[in-house]
């Protein structure tokens, strides 16, 4: 808009996830027109020196004669969840997953590309009304698939078999404090059905999928998957991520197609040096093997959904910006539709 401007900030995913990001986004702005103003500190802050190897090496002495007793701890607090038996799903939610390979599973370049489509929340909240029990987050992966489902079939490279999303679960609870930062996030893997052609049915075929995803993951622990990671070295986990990467990009089934996070955002107005905030995009980190990203966010009755990927993977950004509102359009025709239908029953 005329008048404005756009403040971009960047951290690496290992510092902050989805969650603790927008909690670092809403301390960099005010609540009021009028900027906060704090007292200059007694003196001047002054970052701590950078630890010689030597010093490095004794830290790490000392973590790794801690983390038996960390281990111990964390295991301890899941002996009784793992002998709950584990719950009774159908051979159809236990399905082998047969993922398509598509052109988001390739070689990634250091190219990006971007671009947004914003809707009403409340329409967004309405589309899942349709389906009972839906939650609006699986009317964001219905949008999602179909956005895929229109893009694809233009390529003339819509597979057959649906395509498979990676959706993070933010593991914080009621208890955690919500300074804590960090990297806290699981992941629940669904298909977010490319295949159907009918929104509403892709809608409750999703629900249907969500619904077992999560059986699952409570039934293994979203937390303790997290922290049974700070066990694992860094120097083995960087390589482990390396290795899963590049043998993403070549294997000949992918371990899954795209990414879709969805994290709730402020609803109330932000000011940033008087200037209020008109809307927010979201931008996430692509890789060899997964090669588009869905990151989603909602601001003051508007919900945001953003992608990016490699320009030489999806170098029509308005094209695919086009496929999201078209998806959008059938799901909200959709739903009043539905509404209409239900209406009239009730009469």
């Amino acid at each position: 808009a005329k008048n404005s401007f756009a403040l971009l900030a960047k951290t690496h995913h290992a510092a902050i996830d989805g969650a603790s990001g927008v909690h670092f986004f809403e301390l960099m702005h005010d609540l009021q027109p009028e900027p906060t103003h704090f007292p200059p500190p007694d003196k001047p802050w002054q970052p701590e020196p950078d630890p010689s190897p030597a010093e490095l090496l004794f830290r790490t002495g000392l973590n790794n004669l801690s983390q038996p007793m960390r281990l111990a701890e964390v295991w301890s607090k899941q002996v009784s969840q793992g002998l709950r038996p584990m719950p009774n799903l159908n051979n159809d939610n236990m399905r082998a997953r047969n993922v398509p390979r598509t052109r988001f599973n390739g070689k990634v370049t250091p190219h990006r590309i971007i671009g947004s489509v914003d809707f009403a929340l409340d329409d967004v909240r309405n589309i899942r009304k349709m389906v009972e029990g839906a939650t609006v987050n699986d009317a964001v992966l219905a949008i999602c698939g179909g956005a895929l489902r229109h893009y694809l079939e233009a390529k003339n490279e819509l597979d057959e078999q649906p395509m498979l999303a990676m959706a993070p679960v933010n593991t914080r609870t009621a208890a955690t404090p919500t300074s804590e930062a960090g990297n806290q996030v699981s992941a629940l893997f669904v298909q977010i059905g490319t295949d159907i052609e009918d929104p509403r049915e892709r809608l409750e075929a999703i629900h249907e999928e969500t619904s077992a995803s999560k059986i699952m993951h409570d039934a293994i622990g979203a937390s303790a998957m997290t922290q049974y990671g700070e066990f694992v070295p860094a120097y083995t986990a960087a390589m482990a991520s390396r290795l899963m990467t590049d043998t993403a990009a070549s294997a000949p089934v992918p371990p899954f197609n795209v990414s879709i996070t969805n994290v709730p955002g402020p609803q109330m107005p932000l000011y940033f040096c008087g200037a209020p905030m008109l809307s927010t995009i979201g931008l996430g980190p692509i890789t060899h093997g997964m090669g588009l990203i869905f990151p989603v966010l909602s601001y003051q009755g508007r919900m945001t959904i953003s992608f990016t990927s490699c320009r030489e993977i999806l170098a029509d950004a308005d094209f695919f910006e086009t496929c999201i509102q078209r998806a959008f359009n059938e799901l909200h025709s959709a739903s009043e539709a539905w509404q209409n239908t239900q209406a009239a029953d009730q009469e």
